[in-house]
């Protein structure tokens, strides 16, 4: 394996981490507002929920730079991975 393609794989864990990390508080902080019927619960919820689709972009389309959106015609054709 290449230094380059080392190097692309740990930026893409440290991607994966970050968004995981971000989930998990995410969470924490949604469990508690559901205790408190706050007004902010459905902001955090749709930060949760942008957050999960994140992490399902970085598993689905490793080589993806980040913010690009998902192409429809990339879910059809999963094996054309270069976004």
């Amino acid at each position: 394996m290449s230094s380059r393609n080392i190097v692309s794989l740990v930026v893409i864990q440290k991607k994966y981490l970050k968004a995981s990390l971000e989930l998990a508080c995410l969470h924490v902080v949604e469990i508690a507002l559901k205790r408190s019927r706050c007004q902010m619960q459905s902001c955090i919820s749709g930060k949760a929920r942008k957050t999960r689709a994140r992490l399902w972009k970085l598993q689905m389309f490793p080589n993806a730079r980040s913010g690009v959106t998902v192409d429809k015609k990339l879910l059809k054709f999963p094996n054309s991975r270069y976004v």
